[in-house]
C-alpha cells in the first residue's frame, strides 16, 4: 500500500479549520483532508489560486452566486465575503454539507449569506444514488455521471435528493454566475437549466471532461454564450476551441 494511500485511509471523517487570507476577512473553513489531501497543504496553496482569480475578476458586490458540488466551500466563501450578498451552496454528499453548514455556525461568518441545499443536481426533480469516491469525496458523483480516474473503489453508495438546476429559481434569487463542479453530471445539469440559461444568463464556469465537452460547449454555444478556457488567467479571456478542464461561458451580449 502506497504512502498516499495510507494517508487518505488515515483522513477518512477527520476534520480541521483552515483560515482564508485576510483579503477575504480571514474566513475560517471547517475541511477535511478526506475530502481532497490538498488540505493538508499549508497556507493559501489548498483554497486554488485559479479559481480564487475567476472569483476575484468576476464577482462584484450584489452578485447572486450559485455553487453547484459546493464541497467544503472554497468558492462560496469567498465569494460571498466580496459579494456581500446571498451564495446558495448545493451539495449532495451528506459529510460535506455538515462541513458546509459548520462553517456556516461559526461566529466569524455570522455576516455571511450562504445557504445549503443538501440535493444533487440533475435533468429532473427526483432522487439520485451518489457513488462516495474510495479516494477524495470531492470525486463522488452520481450514478449515470462518468467517473473520473480520481474515484478509485466506491466505499459506498446513498440514496439523496435531485433537483433540476431550474427548481432552484422557484426558492432563490437566479444567479449572477454559476460555479458547477459535479464530477461528470454536468449534462444532466444543463438538460435541467433551459430556464437559468435563457431568463438569468449568468457567467458560467463548469467543469468538464473530454466526454462531456463537445455537447456542454454545444448546448452553451446554441444559449448564446462565448466559451473561454476556465484554466488560463480570466483578464485574457482565451477563447476554448479545444478541450479545457474548466469551461468559462460568458453571454455574448456582455
Amino acid at each position: 500500500m502506497t504512502l498516499r494511500r495510507l494517508i487518505e485511509l488515515a483522513s477518512r471523517n477527520r476534520t480541521l479549520t483552515r483560515h482564508m487570507s485576510a483579503r477575504y476577512g480571514n474566513r475560517p473553513l471547517v475541511v477535511s483532508p478526506d475530502a481532497a489531501l490538498r488540505w493538508l497543504k499549508p497556507g493559501m496553496a489548498a483554497f486554488e489560486p485559479g479559481l480564487l482569480a475567476i472569483i476575484e475578476h468576476f464577482i462584484t458586490p450584489g452578485m447572486v452566486a450559485w455553487d453547484i458540488g459546493a464541497n467544503v466551500g472554497v468558492f462560496a466563501y469567498p465569494t460571498a465575503h466580496l459579494s456581500r450578498t446571498k451564495v446558495v451552496g448545493v451539495e449532495p454528499d451528506p459529510f460535506l454539507a455538515r462541513l458546509l453548514r459548520r462553517t456556516n455556525a461559526l461566529p466569524a461568518n455570522a455576516d455571511l449569506d450562504v445557504e445549503i441545499v443538501g440535493a444533487a443536481i440533475g435533468d429532473r426533480d427526483g432522487i439520485a444514488r451518489l457513488r462516495i469516491a474510495g479516494r477524495g469525496r470531492s470525486t463522488s458523483g452520481i450514478e449515470g455521471a462518468i467517473v473520473s480516474s480520481q474515484h478509485g473503489k466506491t466505499r459506498e453508495v446513498m440514496t439523496v435528493p435531485m433537483l433540476a438546476l431550474d427548481t432552484l429559481l422557484v426558492d432563490f434569487p437566479p444567479p449572477g454566475f454559476l460555479k458547477v463542479d459535479i464530477e461528470g453530471a454536468e449534462l444532466l445539469l444543463l438538460a435541467g437549466a433551459r430556464r437559468v440559461l435563457a431568463e438569468a444568463k449568468p457567467i458560467i464556469l463548469i467543469e468538464v471532461n473530454r466526454t462531456t465537452w463537445p455537447e456542454a460547449s454545444a448546448t452553451l454555444l446554441a444559449a448564446g454564450y462565448e466559451l473561454f478556457n476556465g484554466d488560463c488567467p480570466p483578464e485574457h479571456r482565451v477563447p476554448a476551441s479545444a478541450w479545457t478542464c474548466n469551461l468559462l461561458a460568458i453571454p455574448a451580449a456582455r
